[in-house]
């Protein structure tokens, strides 16, 4: 290999490694902590108009059942402020996609892999759990252990196939162990 080939080759990874972390989000928790509680900064009115406004967009170009990825996209960037200012249908939404991108299609979204997309998608379904959102009969036990980032995962958590459990077959602990951790930390940021 000649010295341009080896350079090429190296600056082809480095591009590659630095587009990857340019379009990373960063809601869920970083390696250094967990992000302090969202800003508060729009009327109750304009957090409904925000979550509106972003369902309708999501819908934009749809054909039967699936997205135009743009219009979700732009949509869910609406409906991701609404849900960070504690609107419960907001966060639905938002995680209900994210879930549905990351875990069941297992495609990237918004610039997140899959994987991160999954782990987005979770932090905002247990927050939800947090703000008193009913949990269905069978998920009693997954919920004990998602809710609480003190308890280690138990063995064969993540191959379960019923009930919301089935979701965590395309997690790791990591990435669950950072969702919930958020998911717990923000848990006292709104009122319920």
């Amino acid at each position: 290999m000649t010295r341009v080939h080896y350079f090429i080759i190296c600056a082809s990874l480095t591009l590659v490694a630095l587009s990857g972390c340019a379009h990373q989000k960063t809601t869920t928790a970083q390696a250094d902590g967990v992000p302090p509680c969202p800003r508060q900064t729009k009327t109750q009115a304009e957090v409904l108009k925000l979550y509106n406004d972003g369902v309708k967009t999501t819908k934009k170009g749809m054909m039967g059942e699936y997205h135009l990825t743009s219009s979700l996209e732009e949509g869910l960037e609406l409906v991701e402020q609404a849900a960070l200012h504690g609107y419960l249908p907001a966060m639905r939404t938002y995680s209900g996609h994210f879930i549905s991108t990351g875990i069941v299609e297992m495609m990237p979204i918004m610039g997140f892999s899959p994987t991160d997309a999954a782990e987005e998608g979770m932090m905002w379904l247990m927050l939800r759990k947090h703000l008193g959102e009913k949990i269905s009969a069978g998920d009693e036990e997954t919920f004990r252990i998602l809710l609480n980032p003190q308890l280690p995962f138990p063995k064969g958590f993540f191959q379960q196939s019923a009930g919301t459990a089935w979701y965590l077959q395309m997690l790791n602990p990591e990435n669950l162990n950072r969702a919930r951790k958020q998911a717990h930390a923000w848990r006292s940021c709104w009122e319920k």
